[in-house]
C-alpha cells in the first residue's frame, strides 16, 4: 500500500478523515500560498534530494507555507545537524530535542515553530 494510502486509512480509522490531507507535491514550488498550513509533516523530503541547495530550497518552501506560529515535522535519515541548520536559517526555532524511531528504523524526527 502507498505511503498516502495508507495515511488516509489510518485517518479515517481515527475519525480525522475530514480533517487532514495527505498531497504529494513538487518540492521546488508548492501550490499553497504563504502561510498556509498549521502544521506541515514530511518524511523522506531531503534524503531523496541530490544537492545541499536542492536540500536547503526544499526546507525553504516548506517554511514557506508555514503560517506563524505554525509547526514543522521533519522524519530525515539524512545528518539531523544539516537540518536543524537550515531551520535556523529560515529563523525556526528547532525543538531542543530529537526523536529517534522504534524498532531500529533509523532516522529521526526534527520538529521546529516558526515565531508568531
Amino acid at each position: 500500500m502507498a505511503s498516502n494510502e495508507a495515511a488516509r486509512e489510518v485517518a479515517r480509522n481515527e475519525g480525522l478523515a475530514d480533517r487532514i490531507r495527505f498531497e504529494p507535491a513538487d518540492w521546488k514550488r508548492l501550490a499553497y500560498p504563504d502561510g498556509n498550513f498549521d502544521c506541515v509533516i514530511g518524511s523522506g523530503v531531503l534524503g531523496r534530494l541530490g544537492t545541499e541547495s536542492q536540500r536547503k530550497s526544499a526546507v525553504h518552501e516548506l517554511c514557506r507555507v508555514l503560517k506563524p506560529g505554525g509547526t514543522l515535522i521533519l522524519h530525515e535519515n539524512s545528518d539531523l545537524s544539516v537540518l536543524r541548520q537550515f531551520l535556523t536559517d529560515e529563523s525556526l526555532v528547532p525543538s531542543l530535542s530529537e526523536t529517534s524511531l522504534p524498532f531500529g528504523l533509523g532516522g529521526g524526527i526534527v520538529s521546529a515553530r516558526r515565531p508568531s
